[in-house]
């Protein structure tokens, strides 16, 4: 059976290499890192330092735990997750509900009547 093996067919590491920081993609986790650092400046500034670092870790923790889970299975979600955020059909006005308006006018009695608007 191996003389029927195309050795021009495997899959390479080179197609399926990601470049991953504790099974995170690299970008989101530098973009992250970057996020936690500049938190930790601000909560050490504006708390007491010891409860600023307390913080600044519970937040990193936050961050961090749910971008490695996104990732676990697939470390490509971030790319997916952008593209479908900034899709043509998420920008577009196209689709649109139309809705009914009512204007409330007040009544003698103090109740108020809904008026449709047209």
């Amino acid at each position: 059976m191996s003389e029927h093996k195309n050795t021009n067919l495997e899959n390479k590491a080179v197609f399926t290499h990601r470049d991953q920081k504790l099974g995170i993609p690299s970008k989101v986790f530098f973009g992250t890192l970057f996020l936690s650092i500049f938190a930790t400046f601000v909560f050490v500034k504006y708390l007491p330092t010891l409860l600023g670092l307390l913080v600044s870790a519970a937040v990193t923790l936050i961050i961090l735990i749910p971008a490695y889970l996104v990732h676990k299975d697939d470390p490509d979600a971030y790319i997916v997750w952008l593209r479908g955020l900034f899709a043509p059909a998420r920008l577009t006005t196209v689709r649109s509900t139309r809705r009914r308006v009512l204007v409330l006018e007040p009544q003698e009695d103090g109740s108020f009547k809904p008026k449709p608007i047209a």
